[in-house]
């Protein structure tokens, strides 16, 4: 049984249609099958869409565990000294590259701060008009 009859079915027994955002999903969903063929959503085996959700349960967990004591995203901040000698460096004529190799600091933390500084700048002259 594909998911579009077993919703059938559903909809005949409880009275209610099938919600349209569900219907276009299924419509508009695909996956390729181990023949390299594209099948839609509501072409699918039931107990296949079911084991590839348990599946997709048990391969987040495993991610979770593996992830439990690490610290993932970006570091909170960065050191007020580190902010200090970037923007100096940048402010005396030095590239993004240079900046970086002085400081350590990585290419998006110094183009961040190189746009803050335009940005401070622009609404100086804007206040200096």
């Amino acid at each position: 049984m594909n998911v579009k009859q077993a919703l059938e079915i559903q909809a005949t027994l409880t009275g209610c249609k099938i919600p349209e955002d569900l219907a276009t999903a299924l419509e508009d969903t695909c996956r390729v099958n181990g023949k390299g063929e594209a099948v839609m959503l509501a072409d699918m085996n039931l107990v296949y869409i079911i084991r590839a959700y348990l599946k997709d349960q048990e391969d987040q967990l495993e991610i979770l565990i593996k992830t439990k004591d690490k610290k993932i995203g970006r570091p909170k901040g960065i050191k007020v000294w580190n902010l200090l000698e970037i923007k100096e460096a940048l402010l005396n004529g030095h590239t993004i590259d240079e900046v970086q190799a002085l400081t350590k600091a990585s290419r998006g933390t110094v183009s961040r701060i190189r746009q803050q500084l335009c940005k401070e700048a622009k609404q100086w002259l804007e206040l200096q008009r």
